[in-house]
């Protein structure tokens, strides 16, 4: 006899396979009512029974399987809740925390640091160190009257070094009080006789003098009437471009000749011109009242300048312009490829010069700053010392001495830099390729590139000293 077979046993295929998930067990006969007491369960019953039996123990794990998965299910979502609140709050404290150093940043930087150097300059001005206390009055960023003290211990400096004899260390100070008094007055007219006016120039290929008596001296190339100046009188001082000249008369009008195609020459109109400088290709003209006049090549802004105010000094480069403002700061505009016009930072600087691509500046000091294209060197000037002028050219940069001696960086492929020989020196000029320089006696030195004459200057003995 088989297992299937064997009496008391129930085949499986009886009981029926397991529903899938959801679905109800599949129908069985139902379950035989109980044997009355003292009755023998019949084999048909007890078999019904063990399979009901069997299908309700099935029933109640999956039941049970089902409620342990709810549990897991519940408390891994209690557990996220929870790690979700803690991070929530994590982010508040965070977020308050940082709220908290803002604000105290914030406080230190607007009142605790000003603050500081505010009674830092009041201490140092009641101790006599002025140049501490402006210092201390500047970085306390205008708080409370700082401005004011700031105006007055610059004013009372400026009469200081005046009486000293520091006629540029007066007209910063002075320029820095701003209206405080006549400080803007007194500025105005310490720059107008510090304003050095170049009467000796270099262009292109040319270069140009003011004799003493006050008529122009020119050599170089004659082709295209740039320097056609034979005619001109009653000058004060000269500026050459790279194919044109500009000249300034004693009654503020000013002069030009060579190309004009770009409308370079077109000054006919200007007045009260105090100052004036040949870019390459464009002219510029500093009027008495400090604005500043701009005429020519104008692709890249360098004419730009209609807004410029309190402005004593100007300089013009390739395709940019410079200007000088009498509280030591300088403003740019024009091409900017090379970093030509980043200016912005310079203080207590007394004059400029602009190359073809980079920018000088003299400080009070007596250092030199430089920025723009420095390939050759040309920028390489922080190590100068006691220089009085400055001039930049296409890729030098000389620097005269307070001895007058002269020092020289950059490009010197023509010999434009050769100038270490000389001496009382009083005024420089460097163009393009070749540079020259005044001395005390009236004399013109030239080194550079001579390929037009342009540095056959060795007959100009009466050339007009620079106004003092």
């Amino acid at each position: 006899m088989s297992d299937r077979e064997r009496p008391g046993e129930i085949p499986e295929e009886e009981i029926g396979e397991p529903s899938a998930a959801g679905e109800a067990p599949a129908a069985q006969s139902p379950a035989p009512a109980p044997a009355a007491a003292g009755e023998a369960e019949s084999p048909e019953a007890a078999r019904k029974r063990r399979v009901a039996e069997r299908i309700a123990a099935r029933e109640r794990a999956r039941e049970q399987q089902e409620a342990e998965k709810r549990e897991k299910q519940r408390l891994a979502l209690e557990a996220t809740l929870r790690e979700m609140a803690k991070e929530q709050k994590s982010i508040v404290v965070l977020g308050a925390l940082a709220l908290a150093l803002t604000l105290g940043v914030l406080l230190t930087l607007l009142v605790f640091i000003p603050g500081w150097h505010y009674l830092s300059a009041r201490r140092l001005a009641s101790a006599g160190d002025y140049d501490g206390a402006i210092l201390e009055f500047a970085e306390s960023e205008q708080r409370w009257d700082s401005a004011l003290r700031l105006s007055q211990l610059s004013y009372a400096r400026g009469e200081e070094r005046l009486a000293a004899g520091d006629r540029p260390g007066a007209a910063l100070d002075f320029g820095r009080a701003g209206d405080y008094l006549d400080a803007r007055d007194r500025a105005r007219e310490l720059w107008d006789d510090l304003a050095v006016r170049q009467t000796v120039a270099t262009g292109g290929s040319h270069t140009v003098g003011v004799c003493s008596d006050g008529t122009p001296v020119a050599v170089g190339r004659h082709s295209t009437g740039r320097y056609d100046v034979s005619h001109w009188s009653d000058l004060v001082a000269v500026s050459a471009g790279i194919n044109h000249t500009v000249g300034l008369r004693s009654d503020g009008t000013v002069l030009a000749t060579g190309w004009n195609y770009d409308g370079r020459c077109d000054v006919e109109d200007w007045t009260e011109v105090v100052a004036i400088a040949a870019g390459n290709a464009h002219t510029v003209g500093l009027r008495a009242d400090g604005t500043v006049l701009a005429t020519g090549y104008n692709y890249c802004g360098q004419c730009l300048t209609g807004e410029w105010t309190d402005v004593v000094a100007v300089a013009a480069g390739y395709l940019h312009t410079v200007g000088l403002r009498a509280d030591g700061t300088v403003v740019a505009v024009g091409e900017q490829n090379k970093g030509q016009c980043r200016v912005e930072g310079w203080t207590d600087i007394v004059a400029v010069a602009a190359g073809d691509y980079h920018t000088v500046g003299l400080r009070a000091d007596g250092t030199v700053l430089a920025v723009g294209y420095g390939f050759y060197g040309q920028c390489s000037v922080s190590s100068w010392r006691d220089i009085v002028a400055a001039d930049a050219g296409y890729g030098q940069t000389v620097g005269l001495r307070a001895d007058g001696t002269v020092v020289a960086a950059g490009w010197n492929k023509y010999g434009q830099c050769d100038v270490s020989g000389w001496r009382d020196v009083i005024a420089l000029s460097a163009k393009w390729h070749h540079t020259v320089g005044l001395r005390a006696d009236g004399v013109v030195l030239a080194a550079g590139a001579n390929d037009e004459g342009q540095c056959e200057v060795a007959s100009w003995t009466s050339i007009r000293l620079p106004d003092p």
